[in-house]
């Protein structure tokens, strides 16, 4: 075709027209690349690059129409500089994908926008095919073939921008603006070749426009990035909807039917678009087999890491409860009686209060390596939960107790963690026996141990059952005995010394269960500890004898009463608060309400309790020290401690004979209770000399000058009614049943 004045001004104007904005548009770029974030900047350098490869191939067909005389050169000339300028904006459209995406991830978005731009052009060839009424075969013009070319890049490229813009999540808006412009500079370089082969069914416009418009977009797009400072926009992590590739085959096949029923046969360029729409097909869904194949991967990998997570401790790496029950219950047929040797840290808890809990979990880290360190091949260390370990053994109980006895020696020894030497023991519970059971077993055996005395091993007994039974009887009835009314107190008299009056009253706590009978303090006190329940009953003790304290007080008796505390009831919070309530609620003056704690609990940590008992003397309540003589607090401590009673133990009251004595006389028991009576005097504090059973004791304890005496001598624990018959006067003799606990 020839290429006439009037076609070649319109080219040369057009492609300078559109070349000119491109150029402005890269400089707008440009000057926005400094404010963009480094994310963001790599694609709008390639897209600033598409856009110069445009104004570069605008000026170079130009130039080349110039100087011409036919068409089809020309147009060659725009085909060529069109396909080159699409590479850089290809690049940049995979770019606006985000840093984070991998060569996979862009390759597979790549093969979908190429899947949509070569059904667009397949569909649209034919289209445009059949309108411009040219013989589809054979033989097609050269100006059907050099827009082939162009075409086809230019719906890959609009292709590809469409698919950018609808999986672009972060910001969505720039993204979009990005691959528009990038689509429209792609059409308007197919639409400069349209006009240099159909300048009668062409406007003129129609190349510079699309082109001017794209640049444009672009670079404004590059501004408001640069403003607002957005992140990189991303594409959304899940499965896309594949009903685009459904409807983009679809049209294919319809447009392949449409050209072989009209014509009979398919044109080389439909046919090559295509294969090509074909192979990209074959190839996404390859890439998407080998998606869900790794995937499928991933998940048994996963799958497999999540089920030893699942039989293991996070801490220490050995297996947990979990894979110990799991190995009791499945491997029994094979492997025959089991023994478990159940191991439980003794007073772990204090080691996370005084070092706190990176130092506790370094000493179980290091407790798992002894562990693993000590067990035979084919044994199992497990750790249950907190201080608590086991190590299932199929070996025969001989061998069983060896590596229980081998475990308490090596987890006794010191252990150098966080710069600090920290000295802990073990309790160990063994049983040997069928599978199913043996681990419940082991367990009651290490609760026996851990009231036995602690740092020891413990066999399993039948017998044992029993006092399991018992003990969970005595911990849900504790839970309900206050509310049943099951609560008692009695009280022992305090007298004074050498007349045997009358002149306070300690308060016991007794506690009779429905099923059990009377239970002794000694049982429940420590089961009430342990269950968090001794606060409870401490408050309830408390009320219950000042009020009986307050009815005495009315009816004229001048007496004090007694209540011993536990330390863990002086370390909780606001105890002299509570104690001053009950006073105020009862009407009982301070002073005549004396608080009991043991000098060994006390003990063993002075500098905490103390707070607390001063807080109880500046109420104007008194303190007494019970059990002087059985602790191991030195003459300093008893001096900061702020108390204002001490009652002698009754095993310095009873003190046996010597080696090589007759038994116990005033000779030789005196001594000791004179040197406690003289040291009281000498503290200023009041002495009771406990455990006085008999006329001897009495006579030690009149002489060493003890004012103050309290025993079955001048009357055991008995109700209150008791009481007040003694105190009015009644023969306190007759009123001694040895008979009653």
């Amino acid at each position: 075709m020839p290429l006439t004045p009037g076609l070649r001004s319109i080219v040369e104007i057009t492609a300078f027209a559109g070349g000119g904005v491109a150029v402005l548009c890269v400089l707008a770029v440009l000057g926005a690349l400094r404010a963009l974030r480094d994310a963001w900047r790599r694609a709008y350098v390639w897209l600033c690059v598409g856009m110069a490869a445009s104004a570069v191939a605008l000026a170079v067909t130009a130039l080349a129409a110039h100087g011409a005389d036919r068409a089809t050169p020309v147009a060659w000339t725009a085909a060529v500089g069109g396909v080159l300028a699409a590479a850089p904006f290809v690049i940049g459209l995979l770019d606006l994908l985000g840093p984070d995406a991998g060569a996979r991830a862009k390759l597979r978005h790549g093969l979908d926008g190429f899947i949509l731009g070569s059904s667009i052009f397949f569909v649209g060839w034919i289209a445009f095919i059949a309108i411009a009424d040219d013989p589809l075969t054979p033989g097609l013009t050269a100006r059907f073939l050099v827009i082939a070319l162009p075409a086809a890049v230019a719906a890959c490229v609009a292709g590809l921008a469409v698919m950018t813009a609808a999986r672009a999540v972060t910001p969505r808006r720039f993204a979009v603006l990005a691959a528009l412009g990038a689509a429209l500079v792609a059409v308007g370089g197919l639409a400069g070749v349209l006009v240099c082969c159909f300048p009668e069914a062409v406007r003129a416009g129609s190349s510079v426009i699309p082109v001017s418009v794209g640049c444009v977009c672009i670079a404004v797009a590059a501004i408001l990035v640069g403003r607002s400072g957005a992140e990189v926009a991303t594409v959304a992590e899940r499965q896309p909807n594949h009903l685009w590739l459904t409807l983009c085959v679809g049209a294919a096949f319809v447009a392949a039917a449409f050209e072989l029923i009209t014509t009979g046969q398919l044109a080389a360029v439909s046919a090559i678009a295509g294969a090509a729409v074909l192979l990209s097909l074959f190839a996404r869904l390859t890439i998407a087999l080998r998606d869900v194949s790794g995937h499928a991967d991933k998940l048994e990998v996963s799958e497999k890491h999540f089920r030893v997570m699942a039989y293991t401790d996070p801490l220490t790496n050995l297996g947990n409860r979990r894979r110990l029950t799991e190995l009791l219950r499945h491997e029994r047929p094979a492997r025959g009686l089991a023994a478990v040797v159940a191991i439980d840290l003794d007073g772990f808890k204090n080691i996370n209060d005084l070092h706190g809990h990176e130092v506790g979990d370094a000493v179980l880290l290091e407790v798992g390596r002894r562990l693993r360190a000590s067990i035979r091949p084919g044994d199992v260390a497990v750790r249950l939960g907190g201080d608590e370990f086991a190590v299932l053994t199929w070996a025969p109980e001989e061998v069983a107790r060896t590596v229980a006895d081998r475990l308490l020696v090596v987890l006794s020894r010191p252990y150098q963690v966080g710069g600090v030497t920290v000295d802990i023991t073990a309790s160990i519970g063994l049983a040997s026996g069928e599978p199913l059971t043996v681990f419940r077993h082991a367990d009651v055996a290490l609760r026996v141990a851990k009231q036995g005395g602690k740092s020891r091993v413990q066999h399993y007994d039948s017998t044992y059952d029993g006092w399991i039974r018992r003990r969970v009887t005595l911990e849900q009835g504790l839970r309900r005995a206050i509310g049943r009314k099951e609560l008692s107190l009695s009280y022992q008299p305090v007298v004074a010394l050498p007349g045997g009056k009358p002149v306070g009253v300690e308060a016991l706590l007794r506690w009779r269960h429905p099923e059990l009978g009377p239970v002794p303090p000694g049982e429940f006190i420590p089961v009430a500890e342990e269950i968090g329940m001794i606060g409870e009953l401490g408050r309830w003790t408390v009320h219950e004898a000042c009020h009986q304290l307050s009815l005495w007080l009315a009816e004229g008796h001048d007496l004090w009463l007694a209540v011993n505390v536990s330390v863990r009831e002086l370390r909780g919070l606001r105890y002299a608060e509570h104690v001053a309530e009950v006073l105020r609620e009862h009407h009982v003056p301070p002073r005549r309400l004396v608080i009991e704690v043991t000098e060994q609990s006390v003990a063993d940590d002075i500098e905490e309790l103390a707070r607390p008992l001063a807080a109880l003397r500046e109420l104007g309540v008194r303190v007494a020290l019970d059990d002087f003589g059985s602790g191991y607090s030195s003459l300093g401590q008893l001096w900061k401690l702020p108390v204002d009673v001490i009652k002698i133990d009754r095993e310095l009251v009873a003190e046996p004979a010597r080696p090589g004595g007759e038994g116990v006389t005033p000779t030789t028991a005196g001594p000791l209770v004179d040197i406690v009576v003289q040291l009281g005097e000498r503290l200023g504090l009041q002495v009771v000399a406990e455990g006085v059973e008999d006329d001897d004791q009495r006579s030690i304890v009149e002489q060493a000058g003890c004012h103050l005496g309290q025993g079955y001598l001048f009357g055991r624990a008995m109700p209150a009614e008791r009481v007040e018959a003694l105190l009015a006067g009644a023969d306190a003799e007759s009123l001694v049943d040895p008979s009653e606990p």
